[in-house]
Protein backbone atom coordinates (compact mmCIF):
# COMPACT_ATOMS: atom_id res chain seq x y z
CA UNK A 1 0.00 0.00 0.00
CA UNK A 2 3.05 2.01 1.05
CA UNK A 3 4.01 2.17 -2.39
CA UNK A 4 1.23 2.72 -4.37
CA UNK A 5 0.27 5.82 -2.19
CA UNK A 6 4.21 7.08 -2.90
CA UNK A 7 3.46 6.28 -6.42
CA UNK A 8 0.23 8.17 -6.88
CA UNK A 9 1.45 11.08 -4.70
CA UNK A 10 4.81 11.58 -6.80
CA UNK A 11 3.12 11.51 -9.72
CA UNK A 12 0.75 14.58 -8.87
CA UNK A 13 3.82 16.57 -8.25
CA UNK A 14 4.39 15.99 -4.29
CA UNK A 15 7.56 15.48 -2.74
CA UNK A 16 7.40 12.45 -0.76
CA UNK A 17 9.11 11.52 2.44
CA UNK A 18 9.26 7.40 3.21
CA UNK A 19 10.21 7.60 7.05
CA UNK A 20 12.03 4.36 7.85
CA UNK A 21 13.12 2.79 10.86
CA UNK A 22 16.88 3.01 9.61
CA UNK A 23 17.18 6.79 8.68
CA UNK A 24 16.26 9.97 11.32
CA UNK A 25 13.08 11.49 9.85
CA UNK A 26 13.68 14.86 8.44
CA UNK A 27 12.04 17.50 9.45
CA UNK A 28 13.58 20.58 7.50
CA UNK A 29 11.93 19.17 4.42
CA UNK A 30 8.09 20.28 3.78
CA UNK A 31 7.29 16.76 2.28
CA UNK A 32 4.51 14.84 2.79
CA UNK A 33 5.42 12.01 4.53
CA UNK A 34 4.52 7.99 4.22
CA UNK A 35 5.17 5.72 6.57
CA UNK A 36 3.51 2.06 8.35
CA UNK A 37 1.39 2.64 11.83
CA UNK A 38 4.81 1.01 13.03
CA UNK A 39 6.66 3.86 12.35
CA UNK A 40 5.03 6.42 13.44
CA UNK A 41 5.44 5.71 17.03
CA UNK A 42 7.22 8.55 19.32
CA UNK A 43 7.02 10.78 16.37
CA UNK A 44 4.51 14.20 15.82
CA UNK A 45 2.73 15.59 13.05
CA UNK A 46 0.51 18.90 12.39
CA UNK A 47 -2.37 16.11 10.35
CA UNK A 48 -1.87 12.68 10.39
CA UNK A 49 -3.94 11.01 7.52
CA UNK A 50 -5.10 7.16 8.29
CA UNK A 51 -5.38 5.79 4.88
CA UNK A 52 -7.09 1.94 3.48
CA UNK A 53 -9.20 1.82 6.39
CA UNK A 54 -10.93 -1.19 5.52
CA UNK A 55 -11.68 -4.23 6.36
CA UNK A 56 -8.94 -6.45 5.50
CA UNK A 57 -6.21 -3.87 5.46
CA UNK A 58 -7.53 -2.81 9.55
CA UNK A 59 -6.88 -5.07 11.52
CA UNK A 60 -4.28 -6.35 9.28
CA UNK A 61 -6.22 -9.64 7.84
CA UNK A 62 -3.15 -11.53 8.29
CA UNK A 63 -2.36 -10.74 12.00
CA UNK A 64 -5.76 -12.26 12.66
CA UNK A 65 -5.40 -15.51 10.16
CA UNK A 66 -2.33 -16.15 12.86
CA UNK A 67 -5.02 -16.11 15.50
CA UNK A 68 -4.94 -19.72 16.99
CA UNK A 69 -7.63 -19.26 19.40
CA UNK A 70 -10.20 -16.90 21.01
CA UNK A 71 -7.81 -15.60 23.33
CA UNK A 72 -4.96 -14.80 20.93
CA UNK A 73 -7.70 -13.50 18.95
CA UNK A 74 -8.48 -11.18 21.08
CA UNK A 75 -4.56 -10.08 21.65
CA UNK A 76 -4.02 -10.16 17.75
CA UNK A 77 -7.14 -7.68 17.72
CA UNK A 78 -6.14 -5.40 20.67
CA UNK A 79 -2.37 -5.03 19.20
CA UNK A 80 -4.18 -3.33 15.69
CA UNK A 81 -6.51 -1.22 17.53
CA UNK A 82 -3.19 0.33 19.86
CA UNK A 83 -1.53 0.41 16.07
CA UNK A 84 -4.61 2.65 14.95
CA UNK A 85 -4.81 4.49 18.25
CA UNK A 86 -0.99 5.52 18.00
CA UNK A 87 -1.65 6.65 14.99
CA UNK A 88 -4.30 9.01 15.44
CA UNK A 89 -2.82 10.21 18.20
CA UNK A 90 0.84 11.60 16.51
CA UNK A 91 -1.68 14.39 14.74
CA UNK A 92 -0.91 17.81 17.18
CA UNK A 93 -4.03 19.34 14.60
CA UNK A 94 -5.92 17.05 13.00
CA UNK A 95 -6.40 13.23 12.01
CA UNK A 96 -8.39 11.75 9.29
CA UNK A 97 -9.11 8.63 8.19
CA UNK A 98 -10.22 7.29 5.13
CA UNK A 99 -11.44 4.03 2.93
CA UNK A 100 -13.85 2.86 0.45
CA UNK A 101 -15.96 0.01 0.65
CA UNK A 102 -16.38 -2.29 3.41
CA UNK A 103 -14.66 -0.03 6.70
CA UNK A 104 -12.76 -1.09 9.08
CA UNK A 105 -14.80 -2.23 12.18
CA UNK A 106 -11.93 -0.20 14.02
CA UNK A 107 -13.28 2.56 12.69
CA UNK A 108 -16.85 2.01 13.93
CA UNK A 109 -18.47 2.79 10.20
CA UNK A 110 -19.53 0.55 7.60
CA UNK A 111 -20.17 1.91 3.69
Amino acid sequence: MLELYDGYLRDRGYDVYEIRRTAPDRREKPDVRLATMHRVKRLEFDHVFVVSANKGILPLEQAMAGAEDAIAERNADLVERSLLYVALTRAKKTATVTGWGTLSPLIGAQG
